[in-house]
C-alpha cells in the first residue's frame, strides 16, 4: 500500500489565519528594545471630537521624569498638528519631525526632576476602513464612523487603535512596551453618547453646551499601547463577579442580544482567577462592542470587540465556540498583556500566546477537549503548517522580527504557534505542574514587565528540574519533526515494536538556528491504553511494549500534542477500526481522512464496509464535529441518479431521518443538507417544518433543501421566511439561499426590492458573502441573467458614496458591482483609480475587485 503523508487532517476548519509572504531567505534586521532619556509617569488626555473632520483636539499633559541631565526630549508623534507646548506656564519651542516631536526645555533639568508638559494639538491622521477587509479592519490611531446614505443606522462612534504602534497617531507619547505610566481621560462628547476608557470612571460632568465630560483614571501603570477609549451611543449591560463590576457596552437597540452574548463572562473571570492564582486585577471590567473593528483592542480593565459578536440567544448558542473564544481571549489578555506585559516585542508571545492558550483552556473546561482539538487547536496547527510550507519560518522568540508592528501582532508565531508550544509543554509537565508554573509566573511578575526568561524560570521552578532544552527546541529555534513510524508484532515474545524515525531536513536557506532532531515525552495509544515514552533527539527511536495479542489500534502521539508531520502506514482495516473505536478524536479524524483517500480506488466490497463503519459512527455518541465530517464522506460514497441527485439506501435514509429528529444545531443542519441533496419531494414537509427551528443553521439547511426539491410549496414558504424577524437578517439570508436553489423567476422582485430598501438594514460581513444578504441577492440576480435591471441602482449608490467620500460605501458597492458582472460596471474602475491614486493599499483592493469583475464578465 502506498504511503500516506498525514499532515494531521482537519476536516472542519474556519477562520484560518493567512500565511505571511516572507521568502525562505527573509530575516529581518535586529530589533531591540527602545530607550529614552526620560520616563513618562502619567498622561492626561483632555479631548473633544469633530466627526465631520474626523479629528480630535485638546490637550495632552505628560508628567515626565528625566533619566539623566537634559534640555530636550523627543516624543513619538505622527501627523499631529501641535499648536502650543507649555511647561510651568512657559511656552516651549519645538520642532515637528517626520515621526516625532522635538521639544526644547527652558533649561537643563536634573535626573529625577518631575516635569509637567502640556501639549495643545489636533489629530490629522484619518484611519479609514481597509478596502481589502470590508468586514472589519484596525489601522492606526482614531477611527471615526457616523451615519451615511449607505448605512443610515450606523452610530456616531470614535475609538482608538493603539496596539502595537498606533498611539502616536492620536497623542504625543513615548511608544515602547517597557515604558509604563498611568493615564487619565477627560472625554467631552454629546449628551446622547457614552465614553468608555481605561481605568475607573471617576466622574461624569454635565456641561452647559449640550455635552458631558467623562473622567476616567487608571490607578496602576500600564504600557503605552494599551491607552484606549471608545465613544458611541451605548447602553450598559452590567454583571458582577465578586467585588468586580462588569460593564458590557452594546448598542441601545441590541440590549437583549448583548445580555445573551455575554452570559458566560463572569464564569470566564472566575476560571482565569483560579487558573492563574491572581484574582482579576482591576475593580471594573469594561467591554465595548464596535462595528468596524477587526480584532480585539485591549486596554486597562477594558476590551473593545467586534460588534459582530453580539447575537440573539439562538444564534449565539450556535456560535458560542467562536464568539466565546473571542470574549475569553480578550479577558485573558487582562492577565497576560495588561497586568503582566512583555519587556520588548521580542517577547510578544508572552502576551499573545499565553492569553490565547488560557482561552483554549477555558474552552476545554466549558466545552470539552474534543471541541478544543477539532476547532481552535486545529486552526492553530493548520496556520502554522501553512506558514511553514509558504516559507514564513522564524523562531517564536527572536530579535529578528518584522519591524511592522501590525504584521507582528498578527503573526502566527507569537499567537497560535506559541499556544501550540504551551500545549506541548503542558503535556511534558503534566496538568498540575503546568498550572503551578502559570501561577508562579502570574504572581511573581504581577504589575511588572516580563521576559521569556522570567517565564522559563517559573516553569523550571514548578517542574522541579530544568526544561531549558524544551524552550531551546521550541522557542529559540525553527522547525518541527517529520516522523516515519512503523510497527511490528513479535508473536513469540508477545511484543509490539514501534520504530520512530525522524526524517525532517534542515532549511539551508535560513540563518536561524534549527533542530536536527527533537526530544520529549510522547503519548502512544495502544488499544485502550495510553503509554508515555521519552523520545530521544536522534534519528531512530525504538520502543517495545509487552502485549498479549497483536493490537488492533496503535495511535502515535495521542491527541496530536506534538507539532509535527507524520507518515504511519496502516491498512484499511486498521483505519476502519481506528475510526470506530479510537478514544482520540484527532486519531479518528486522521483515520477518516485516510479512509476517504482509499475509498476513491476501493472495491465495491470495501466501499460497502466503509459505508457500514460510517453508519456505525453516526449512531455512536461521539462529538458532533466528527459526525459532521463522517456525514460529508458518507455522501461522497453514495451513487447518483441520472439527474445528479444523491441516492441514499434505505438504511442510510432511515438513519438520517432519525438524526433529523434527535440532533440539533450544526449537526442537524448537516443532516438536512444531506437529505436535500436527494431532491426528494416526499421530504418537503420536513423541510418546511424546520423553517421554524430555533437554530438559523438548521433553517438555512432546510431552506436550501426545500429549494432543491423544486416543490410547488417552496416559493411561498421561502417568501414567508424573508419576513421572519431576525437580528442580523439571518432569515433573509436563509431564504435567499433556498430561493437560489429553487430558481423561481418570481424571486427577482424579492432580491431587487431588498436591495432597493436595504439601506435600512446594516451591512454585516461583506468579506464573508454567506453572511451578507446584499452580496447573496446580487449573486442570485446575476445567476438569473437579470444583471441589467440592477446595475443602475448600484451605480447610483456608487456615485452617492463617492460624493460623500464614504470609503465604506464606495468599496461595498464596488464589491456588489464586481459580483454582479454587468459589462457597464467597467466604467467605475478608472474613476476609482483616479480617486485613490495616492493610496497604495486602496489601489491594491481596487485591482482585486477589477480582476474579480473581469473574471465575472468573461
Amino acid at each position: 500500500m502506498k504511503k500516506i503523508l498525514l499532515l494531521i487532517f482537519w476536516s472542519v476548519m474556519a477562520f484560518l489565519t493567512s500565511a505571511q509572504s516572507d521568502s525562505l531567505t527573509q530575516i529581518y534586521p535586529l530589533q531591540f528594545a527602545r530607550s529614552s532619556n526620560f520616563d513618562v509617569q502619567h498622561i492626561i488626555l483632555d479631548l473633544r471630537f469633530d466627526w465631520q473632520k474626523r479629528q480630535a483636539s485638546g490637550h495632552a499633559a505628560l508628567q515626565i521624569m528625566p533619566l539623566k541631565k537634559t534640555d530636550r526630549i523627543y516624543l513619538d508623534a505622527i501627523d499631529l498638528d501641535v499648536e502650543q507646548i507649555l511647561l510651568k506656564d512657559k511656552v516651549l519651542k519645538f520642532n515637528i519631525l517626520k515621526n516625532s516631536l522635538e521639544i526644547f526645555l527652558d533649561k537643563k533639568y536634573k535626573k529625577n526632576e518631575i516635569l509637567s508638559i502640556e501639549i495643545t494639538y489636533k489629530t490629522n491622521h484619518i484611519n479609514d476602513i481597509d478596502p481589502n477587509n470590508l468586514s472589519g479592519s484596525n489601522g492606526k490611531g482614531l477611527r471615526f464612523s457616523q451615519p451615511s446614505s449607505h448605512d443610515p443606522m450606523k452610530p456616531f462612534e470614535v475609538y482608538t487603535v493603539s496596539e502595537l504602534d498606533g498611539a502616536p497617531y492620536w497623542f504625543p507619547c513615548f511608544d515602547a512596551p517597557n515604558d509604563w505610566h498611568t493615564t487619565e481621560f477627560l472625554l467631552t462628547i454629546d449628551k446622547k453618547m457614552t465614553a468608555v476608557a481605561n481605568g475607573n470612571l471617576l466622574e461624569k460632568k454635565e456641561n452647559n453646551d449640550g455635552t458631558h465630560t467623562f473622567h476616567f483614571k487608571t490607578d496602576k501603570p500600564h504600557a503605552n499601547h494599551l491607552t484606549t477609549f471608545v465613544v458611541s451611543e451605548y447602553a450598559d449591560v452590567m454583571q458582577r463577579f465578586g467585588n468586580v463590576t462588569i460593564h458590557n457596552f452594546g448598542y441601545k437597540h441590541e440590549t437583549e442580544a448583548t445580555e445573551a452574548t455575554v452570559v458566560r463572562l463572569p464564569d470566564m473571570m472566575r476560571y482565569f482567577s483560579d487558573l492563574t492564582g491572581v484574582k482579576y486585577p482591576y475593580s471594573t471590567y469594561n467591554q465595548a462592542f464596535i462595528q468596524d473593528i477587526a480584532t480585539v483592542q485591549s486596554g486597562v480593565g477594558f476590551s473593545a470587540i467586534s460588534e459582530n459578536m453580539v447575537d440573539d440567544k439562538s444564534t449565539h448558542d450556535d456560535y458560542y465556540y467562536l464568539w466565546d473564544l473571542t470574549e475569553a481571549e480578550a479577558l485573558a489578555t487582562q492577565w497576560f498583556g495588561v497586568h503582566i506585559a512583555c519587556d520588548n516585542w521580542r517577547d510578544l508571545w508572552l502576551n499573545k500566546s499565553l492569553a490565547h492558550y488560557l482561552n483554549l483552556m477555558y474552552c476545554e473546561h466549558r466545552n470539552g477537549i474534543d471541541e478544543v482539538l477539532t476547532f481552535p487547536f486545529a486552526s492553530d496547527r493548520t496556520a502554522y503548517l501553512t506558514d511553514w510550507n509558504n516559507g514564513h519560518r522564524r523562531p517564536i522568540v527572536t530579535n529578528h522580527h518584522n519591524p511592522d508592528m501590525q504584521s507582528l501582532a498578527a503573526d502566527n508565531y507569537v499567537y497560535g504557534h506559541g499556544a501550540e508550544v504551551l500545549h506541548l509543554l503542558r503535556k511534558q509537565m503534566g496538568d498540575e505542574k503546568f498550572k503551578r508554573s502559570i501561577q508562579l509566573f502570574a504572581t511573581k511578575n504581577a504589575e511588572k514587565i516580563a521576559t521569556t526568561e522570567d517565564f522559563i524560570h517559573a516553569v523550571n521552578e514548578a517542574n522541579g528540574e530544568p526544561l531549558d532544552w524544551f524552550f531551546e527546541q521550541w522557542l529559540f529555534r525553527i522547525g518541527h519533526p517529520l516522523f516515519e513510524v512503523n510497527k511490528e508484532f513479535d508473536k513469540e515474545k508477545k511484543q509490539l515494536i514501534l520504530n520512530v524515525k525522524q526524517s525532517q531536513t534542515t532549511d539551508n536557506q535560513t540563518l536561524f538556528k534549527q533542530n536536527v532532531f527533537f526530544k520529549g515525552k510522547v503519548e502512544i495509544e495502544i488499544d485502550s491504553q495510553i503509554h508515555t515514552v521519552f523520545l530521544q533527539d536522534k534519528a531512530l527511536n525504538t520502543f517495545v511494549f509487552e502485549v498479549k495479542t497483536a493490537p488492533f489500534l496503535v495511535n502515535f502521539d495521542y491527541q496530536s500534542a506534538w507539532i509535527k508531520e507524520l507518515i504511519f502506514d496502516k491498512t484499511l482495516d486498521e483505519y476502519l477500526l481506528q475510526l470506530e473505536h479510537d478514544k482520540d478524536i484527532l486519531g479518528r479524524q486522521t483515520a477518516l481522512a485516510a479512509i476517504a483517500n482509499l475509498a476513491e480506488t476501493a472495491s465495491e466490497t470495501d466501499k460497502e464496509r466503509i459505508k457500514k463503519v460510517y453508519q456505525n459512527v453516526l449512531s455512536q455518541k461521539v462529538y458532533w464535529r466528527l459526525k459532521a465530517s463522517v456525514l460529508f464522506w458518507l455522501r461522497a460514497l453514495m451513487p447518483l441518479s441520472e439527474k445528479g441527485n444523491i441516492v441514499f439506501d434505505d438504511v442510510t435514509k432511515k438513519l438520517l431521518l432519525g438524526m433529523a429528529k434527535t440532533e440539533k444545531s450544526w449537526l442537524k443542519a448537516s443532516v438536512l443538507f444531506s437529505l436535500g441533496m436527494t431532491k426528494d419531494t416526499q421530504l418537503v414537509d420536513l423541510y418546511i417544518e424546520n423553517l421554524d427551528d430555533e437554530s438559523f443553521r438548521v433553517i438555512n439547511s432546510a431552506a436550501n433543501a426545500l429549494g432543491r426539491s423544486k416543490s410547488q410549496k417552496a416559493f411561498f414558504a421561502l417568501e414567508k421566511l424573508t419576513q421572519k424577524t431576525s437580528m442580523k437578517s439571518q432569515s433573509l439570508l436563509c431564504a435567499f439561499n433556498g430561493l437560489k436553489e429553487l430558481g423561481d423567476p418570481r424571486a427577482f422582485d424579492i432580491y431587487y426590492n431588498t436591495l432597493k430598501d436595504s439601506i435600512l438594514l446594516r451591512w454585516r460581513l461583506p468579506n464573508f458573502s454567506i453572511w451578507d444578504y446584499r452580496v447573496i441577492a446580487v449573486t442570485n440576480i446575476a445567476a438569473m441573467g437579470r444583471n441589467a435591471d440592477v446595475y443602475p441602482l448600484l451605480r447610483q449608490r456608487f456615485d452617492t458614496a463617492l460624493q460623500e467620500n464614504n470609503i465604506d460605501g464606495i468599496f461595498n458597492v464596488t464589491l456588489l458591482i464586481a459580483t454582479l458582472g454587468d459589462a457597464r460596471g467597467k466604467e467605475i474602475f478608472p474613476i476609482l483609480n483616479q480617486e485613490f491614486k495616492n493610496d497604495a493599499n486602496a489601489l491594491k483592493g481596487i485591482a482585486a475587485f477589477e480582476e474579480a469583475f473581469d473574471s465575472k464578465i468573461k
